[in-house]
């Protein structure tokens, strides 16, 4: 199937949904979908000249392949849910999706992309595209604005997956869980939005400043040792043998972990289950012992006081 499109099914959705319905969707607003390629709702709005959010929520019923041409812009989005696989960009390769874990993608020049959707395949996405127009209305003074770190991304094809960041995953949530309606909700996802990007802006600059402390081959390695932890929170490799898998030693390792997260490597771990422990009380409604079994605390009272320290009350008040 040719699309020509940005970077997300919302083209996809709506014309599959036209054909199914024979009614004609309107992109401003939340749209719920069923048809036979797919079901879920979603979002497509230009919030400015240039910015345009866009949130799928979506399960697709079948099997199938998505060829996109793409203009000229850079895309900012996180999988908040599910699982969406990498797309593969004629000249670059494959870019590979991360729960909650914002992708940049930049594209200088118009391009094509391949996507792979699977039967079943369900994920819950938030993305905003950045066009040209959108930097030329701050081009007079776009050394001072904290977006110009983003400048280098609209030169040939630029690709960054950066690291987990809350404030990230709560602003992806937010965009679409608001009661806001009429133009109270144009304001609020103009503002949600704008957020979002300054916040990838933010990460990215970090980034760059560790990486300016620490050097590219130190920081590839602190980010392969963080996604092995992410992917192992419940049993998580000792400090020395995952030193060793990236390829550095303890003493480096921790060192890095505490410069760029301001913890430990069993810190890091210990947090990243809290944030998960979170997740399930909120959003799956656990009982407080079995999220502190699922999540690797031994006991339920240690998880409640460790709880308590980082979020400052008890987990029983987001069950």
């Amino acid at each position: 199937m040719n699309v020509s499109q940005d970077l997300t099914a919302s083209h996809f959705i709506q014309e599959a949904a036209e054909k199914s319905l024979q009614v004609a969707l309107t992109p401003t607003t939340r749209t719920h979908v069923d048809t036979p390629i797919g079901s879920g709702s979603v979002f497509l709005e230009e919030v400015q000249p240039g910015l345009i959010c866009e949130l799928h929520e979506l399960k697709c019923h079948n099997t199938m392949e998505f060829e996109c041409a793409v203009e000229p812009q850079i895309s900012c989005s996180i999988t908040l849910e599910g699982s969406l696989d990498g797309i593969n960009i004629d000249g670059f390769g494959t870019v590979e999706n991360q729960l909650n874990r914002g992708v940049l993608i930049g594209f200088g020049k118009a391009s094509r992309w391949i996507r792979n959707i699977r039967a079943q395949q369900y994920f819950k996405t938030c993305c905003v595209t950045l066009k040209p127009e959108f930097f030329e209305r701050f081009s007079h003074n776009f050394e001072d604005q904290q977006l110009a770190v983003l400048d280098s991304f609209r030169i040939g094809h630029h690709v960054e997956v950066l690291p987990y960041s809350q404030r990230l995953v709560a602003l992806g949530h937010s965009a679409f869980d608001h009661n806001y309606t009429g133009a109270l909700a144009t304001l609020y996802q103009e503002s949600n939005t704008l957020q979002f990007v300054l916040e990838f802006a933010q990460l990215l600059r970090e980034e760059n400043k560790l990486i300016r402390q620490i050097g590219r081959a130190h920081f590839d390695r602190l980010m392969q040792a963080r996604a092995i932890l992410d992917s192992s929170l419940i049993a998580p490799p000792k400090t020395l043998d995952l030193a060793r898998q990236v390829g550095t030693n303890i003493t480096t390792l921790q060192a890095h972990f505490k410069l760029a997260l301001g913890t430990t490597v069993f810190g890091y771990v210990k947090i990243q289950r809290l944030n998960m422990a979170r997740v399930l009380l909120i959003d799956h409604h656990l009982p407080v012992t079995e999220t502190a079994l699922r999540v690797g605390f031994s006991s339920p009272s240690a998880f409640t006081a460790a709880y308590k320290k980082h979020f400052g009350h008890p987990p029983s008040l987001d069950c």
